[in-house]
């Protein structure tokens, strides 16, 4: 049988192992091939972790397991005994079309997947597996604070960024605190695509995404963070490349395959702690068309318990506190938007035709 040949009966057995329609005949012959052919090898082990990452069938325990085994920069080998036993990850598929699941297969053939071979997997394979950690880390009820700096060319919309700006993220859940000398005031975004913030300590106006006016949206594109959808949209619709920084952090960079005259992503770099697998730092380097380009480096600072009301003007007013909305009382919004920012926050909130 030529090498052609071999590759190609290789992928079949692999693929109806996947689907499990591996009969006791072909898992012999399945061994075989995996004693004999590295490649045999190395095909199956990528297929395994990316039909599970299509499929988004890896929690979190299991992640971490294998970010630890093939995301490593050196090759990874283990004993048999040992693969068998504490360094397999205990996985479970839930497909019904499955009659036995890969998992229970690949441990059966694990001594020689993992004991034989040194096996060193594709930057995009384990570049998609420690962002796929990532998502499950930051699902956690934990509120993760990063520091955020922006650099940006002359745009349409005049904007001149404060000094001081840190976003609370918790999922796809986050509030910004913006600071510019003793002034500060507190933003977020609802499930509507509202922007409400704070105006002093018992106001808050919020502008409802109809009514946003070029500079407001410019901001909300700017310091948003709804990290859980990032991290999807990089692993699912982005060219990721892996490397590793002198201490031993992944570091990934994000390329979307697609970009459009609309703007939008350009490139990415996303910094991963090794050992709790969190985003320990973030950079986005975006363009639109009305905006210019921009980059934004969000940096880790601070993990502490999620408080539910931050996540809404509540969580930063006083007792006795007004909300002001369209609905309520929508001329003294721009108002007080004048008072506080300037003349130019008059135009933050446009009338919707």
């Amino acid at each position: 049988m030529s090498a052609e040949e071999a590759a190609r009966r290789h992928a079949e057995l692999i693929s109806r192992l996947i689907d499990g329609e591996c009969s006791e005949e072909l898992v012999v012959e399945l061994r075989g091939a995996l004693c004999d052919s590295a490649a045999c090898r190395d095909a199956l082990v990528e297929q395994l972790i990316l039909d599970s990452l299509l499929h988004d069938e890896l929690g979190a325990d299991s992640l971490a397991a294998l970010v630890d085994v093939v995301a490593e920069s050196g090759s990874y080998q283990a004993s048999t005994a040992g693969v068998a036993g504490a360094a397999t990850p205990n996985i479970g598929l839930s497909r019904s079309r499955r009659q036995v699941g890969w998992l229970a297969a690949a441990m059966c053939l694990g001594g020689i997947v993992f004991g034989l071979s040194r096996w060193e997997p594709s930057s995009v394979a384990s570049a998609a597996i420690v962002i796929q950690a990532a998502e499950s880390v930051h699902a956690e009820q934990l509120e993760r604070v990063y520091v955020v700096e922006s650099e940006r060319s002359e745009a349409a919309v005049p904007f001149v960024p404060p000094r001081d700006v840190r976003v609370a993220t918790r999922g796809d859940r986050f509030f910004v605190t913006m600071s510019r000398g003793p002034r500060q005031w507190i933003w977020g975004c609802d499930a509507a695509g509202s922007i409400w913030m704070t105006v002093g300590k018992r106001r808050a106006i919020v502008v409802e995404d109809d009514e946003l006016g070029p500079a407001l949206r410019y901001v909300s594109d700017l310091y948003s963070l709804e990290i859980e959808t990032l991290l999807r949209n990089f692993r699912r619709h982005c060219r990721l490349e892996q490397s590793q920084d002198e201490s031993g952090d992944h570091v990934i960079r994000v390329v979307p395959r697609f970009t459009n005259a609309r703007g939008g992503l350009r490139k990415a770099t996303i910094e991963v702690d090794r050992e709790s697998k969190v985003v320990r730092r973030l950079v986005l380097d975006r363009e639109f068309p009305e905006y210019g380009k921009s980059t934004v480096t969000f940096t880790l600072v601070d993990t502490r318990p999620a408080t539910e009301t931050d996540y809404s003007p509540a969580g930063h007013l006083e007792e006795r506190y007004e909300l002001l909305s369209r609905a309520t009382v929508p001329d003294r919004r721009r108002e007080l938007l004048t008072n506080w920012f300037g003349s130019p926050a008059e135009r933050w909130i446009v009338t919707p035709e």
